[in-house]
């Protein structure tokens, strides 16, 4: 299976699963006229489970296109610009650029430390507690280039579930503090679910061969002038 399908099976997983939960949590409390006691429970519930996988799978994705990446990411000149990023976030300077005696030449060099930063990359993605806010989406995202979207819908509605998933680690599962309707409960995880969309094609697009955005380019050059910079 390519790294494309792949991202795109994994964007249908969390889909359907996003559709279940939706069938057993939600739809019984769609149009229903009942106090807040009687759907607080399942509306967290899909809150929750629903931002799981919503984080799972961007870790997912971030590890499939770091993959390719490194293995498949076509020319030498686009696959460098699009390997910069890593090289600026992730990249070690001092003791590994200059210290391996093994590597004598510029660019065998740069490929060892894109290696290294890839690897350094991965563990952070694997053992780390990320979650789907803006500040951990640029932790995972940004070394790989991929810019977020701006949009505020995105954005609050990732920190409404965000939120949501704290009230459900800190709080009783029966707390009504910021209480979310189911109605509004699913047009959360549905921004959700087309966010992560969003990012899939970002990546697709840059798998298929598209054209690298010029600030790739330019960073390749910023990376290149910092590891023949003397320590």
């Amino acid at each position: 299976m390519s790294a494309v399908d792949a991202i795109d099976e994994l964007l249908c997983a969390l889909a359907d699963g996003v559709l279940q939960l939706k069938g057993h949590f939600i739809d019984p409390h769609v149009g229903a006229v009942e106090p807040p006691e009687a759907y607080v429970i399942d509306v967290k519930s899909f809150c929750v489970l629903s931002y799981a996988s919503l984080e799972h799978t961007l870790e997912s994705f971030a590890l499939l296109y770091l993959e390719w990446l490194r293995d498949t990411a076509g020319s030498d000149a686009r696959r460098d610009a699009l390997r910069a990023p890593m090289l600026l976030y992730h990249g070690k300077k001092e003791g590994y650029l200059y210290g391996d005696p093994t590597h004598h030449d510029f660019m065998g060099t740069l490929q060892a430390a894109f290696s290294d930063a890839c690897d350094r990359f991965a563990q952070h993605v694997e053992l780390g507690n990320h979650g789907a806010g803006r500040k951990h989406l640029r932790r995972l995202f940004w070394p790989l280039g991929i810019e977020l979207s701006t949009s505020s819908r995105f954005e609050a509605s990732l920190q409404k579930l965000l939120r949501a998933r704290g009230a459900f680690a800190h709080r009783t599962l029966t707390d009504r503090k910021d209480l979310t309707s189911p109605e509004d409960a699913l047009g959360l995880v549905s921004d959700g679910v087309e966010f992560a969309s969003n990012i899939r094609d970002e990546l697709v697009s840059r798998m298929l061969g598209q054209s690298v955005p010029s600030w790739h380019r330019q960073l390749l050059m910023v990376c290149l002038a910092y590891a023949a910079a003397k320590p």
